[in-house]
């Protein structure tokens, strides 16, 4: 059966040998002449008659014995000498295209980092996307970088390493930031209005007048969050940490008596928003 016979293609494959460069070509003849000399000379004197050529014979064999050993020593140590430079070069060779890969990765991390701070939701997002592929996105690439004004509305931020990423004014409403990291960053005037944080780290992140009205955060951790003028208005918290270091809306610190219902239920009776919500709001009905 077809399936039994032998396969021919390793006819149709190159066997690749090393091709001597032009140094290699020159051990090798005086290797080849260094050894012919001990051939002639070795016959010569095994075969030449002592008394009629004593002299010559003695001359041959000083000859074949040292200078030829010489020459081939000196052909063996050029063949290991323009080895070792090749093994060398060639690893030069690699270390460069390695280096070259490097660099090009390093341009095309910055300009899709560059991209995901666009105005441009479309642009921005396909950044995201990208860094995600590239595994950027959660190795801590995006530490510390600067995104202001980035339009990430609805971008799927899930475990984004973003600590002490300046965010100012960004747009992340509607995003998924669940088990992401934003631990000290900057996210003043961010809108996050309709996110999900599920597990999201904002420990000590900066929030002044950030709209988190509609959010979802579950198991966000906000221990020493700054919450000045916040709106959490319908903000859905739950099993959320606060600690003694932690700043409410109101400019107050949190303590284990606080009622955050103040602050996200407009049904409260002590309800609680930041004056810059009342203006929007007053503005829109004057319209």
């Amino acid at each position: 059966m077809k399936d039994n016979q032998p396969s021919d293609n390793w006819r149709d494959k190159p066997i690749n040998f090393h091709a001597p460069n032009e140094v290699e070509h020159a051990a090798l003849w005086l290797g080849f002449f260094a050894f012919l000399i001990i051939a002639v000379g070795f016959v010569y004197v095994t075969h030449a008659d002592e008394p009629e050529h004593g002299s010559i014979r003695h001359l041959i064999s000083e000859l074949y014995a040292n200078g030829g050993s010489e020459l081939f020593s000196i052909a063996i140590t050029v063949l290991i000498v323009e080895r070792l430079n090749n093994r060398r070069s060639k690893r030069d060779a690699a270390e460069h295209e390695k280096q070259i890969a490097a660099e090009a990765e390093a341009r095309e991390k910055a300009d899709l980092i560059l991209q995901m701070g666009s105005p441009d939701n479309g642009f921005a997002r396909e950044a995201v996307r990208k860094l995600r592929a590239r595994g950027w996105l959660t190795d801590g690439s995006l530490q510390g970088v600067e995104l202001w004004g980035a339009n990430l509305l609805g971008a799927i931020l899930q475990e984004a390493n973003l600590s002490e990423a300046i965010l100012y004014r960004a747009n992340l409403s509607e995003t998924d930031l669940s088990v992401s990291n934003l631990s000290g960053g900057d996210l003043r005037g961010t809108n996050l209005s309709k996110s999900i944080m599920y597990g999201t780290n904002l420990f000590r992140a900066k929030l002044y007048s950030v709209n988190l009205s509609g959010a979802y955060l579950s198991g966000v951790d906000l221990s020493g969050a700054e919450l000045q003028d916040v709106n959490l208005s319908d903000t859905y918290l739950s099993t959320t940490k606060f600690d003694e270091d932690t700043i409410l809306p109101n400019g107050s610190k949190w303590t284990p008596e606080t009622d955050m219902s103040r602050f996200t239920d407009p049904d409260h009776p002590d309800f609680w928003e930041p004056d810059w919500v009342k203006q929007q709001r007053q503005q829109g009905e004057g319209e």
